[in-house]
């Protein structure tokens, strides 16, 4: 896996910094630019929620305003989804080929390449919804065991983290979390367990529902 993640690095920092910036770059960078009370009212007017403008925020504290380092940032909270997505398929298949094998077309998938080095939101939103998928899968053999095992408290922690992340980064990311919820529902090792799973949802969803509300609220205004 450091291999492939490693050529993964290598294609996405290809020309960084030699590809026109798109608009919406400097919009992000605009965002980012903002005091944490201006950006969290912005962006509730806005159609992208504030997570990935907080993250690039402090990171050009960092290194400074400028479209290299912003584009380098996306480059590295897209990476993650590489050994993560190894992980998904080695978890659902029960084969570590095809781990690899997802993690080789993820790597050199021109979509996920693209929006890697794209000072987008898009970069970060897979690596949330592959942490969530993780969890959830794993979570599927911590179930029968006792509630509070120290496995299961992980893996709801990861589960949380991935899904509460996503939906903070990328609104569309409900799509995905949706698509997680009815395999929930169907898989047979689940559906005796979704009331718990339906649990960590709510929890998941509390600062999105936070979010919709200033949302509607300013919409209002």
């Amino acid at each position: 896996m450091t291999l492939i993640t490693g050529l993964a690095f290598a294609v996405r920092m290809v020309h960084l910094a030699d590809v026109p910036p798109r608009w919406d770059e400097g919009w992000s960078i605009a965002h980012a630019s903002l005091p944490f009370a201006e950006l969290l009212s912005i962006t509730a007017q806005d159609v992208h929620p504030p997570l990935f403008y907080l993250l690039l925020g402090s990171w050009q504290s960092i290194v400074g305003t400028n479209l290299f380092g912003a584009r380098f940032l996306c480059v590295l909270l897209a990476l993650p989804a590489i050994p993560l997505v190894f992980i998904v398929g080695r978890a659902w298949s029960g084969s570590c080929l095809m781990g690899v094998l997802a993690a080789a077309v993820l790597a050199w998938l021109p979509l996920h390449v693209y929006y890697s080095a794209v000072v987008r939101m898009y970069a970060l939103a897979p690596s949330f919804i592959l942490l969530a998928t993780y969890a959830l899968l794993k979570l599927a053999n911590s179930l029968p065991r006792r509630r509070w095992h120290r496995d299961f408290l992980l893996r709801s922690i990861a589960f949380v983290i991935g899904a509460t992340g996503a939906m903070l980064t990328l609104y569309h990311a409900a799509w995905s979390l949706a698509a997680l919820a009815i395999y929930t529902l169907v898989a047979p090792r689940l559906t005796s367990h979704t009331s718990r799973l339906a649990i960590h949802a709510h929890v998941s969803t509390f600062t999105y529902y936070h979010l919709l509300l200033m949302s509607v609220k300013s919409k209002q205004l």
